[in-house]
């Protein structure tokens, strides 16, 4: 019998990132996200999708704008965050932080690197496809 691909399916369920420092490997903060086809990122990415092609005839990709819209995508699959002492607000410029779209937004804006491993992390369809891991170690 041949395989059968229903058997291998992203389950959209959150799954935990570890942010450590670059540096030395501490640990930071715990992020947890869903994948980059859950159901908020998808009506988002439908959402832009809609508003650049509303008049095929004068597409205009703007670099800024996509960046902005990749960034709403992040924050969209950012269920919450925890510090490595357990606390639900993690500090940005002296800042206590809640999670919410806003500030998981802010948080990636600002810091390239963070925003880099989420998005690695939500693009990566085998985070997805395993049972979810109590802690998933950064690239």
């Amino acid at each position: 019998m041949a395989f059968d691909f229903a058997s291998v399916q992203i389950q959209d369920e959150s799954r935990v990132l570890d942010i450590r420092h670059p540096s030395n490997g501490q640990l930071l903060a715990s992020i947890t996200l869903t994948s980059i086809t859950a159901e908020k990122p998808t009506e988002i990415r439908r959402r832009q999708d809609r508003r650049r092609f509303k008049n095929a005839r004068s597409i205009k990709l703007d670099p800024v704008e996509l960046e902005s819209d990749a960034l709403d995508l992040l924050a969209a699959c950012t269920v919450s965050w925890q510090t490595a002492d357990g606390g639900d607000k993690i500090v940005f410029q002296g800042e206590e932080l809640e999670c919410n779209h806003t500030n998981a937004r802010r948080l990636y804006e600002s810091i390239k690197w963070v925003r880099d491993e989420v998005d690695r992390f939500v693009n990566d369809v085998t985070v997805f496809l395993e049972p979810s891991p109590t802690t998933s170690e950064s690239l």
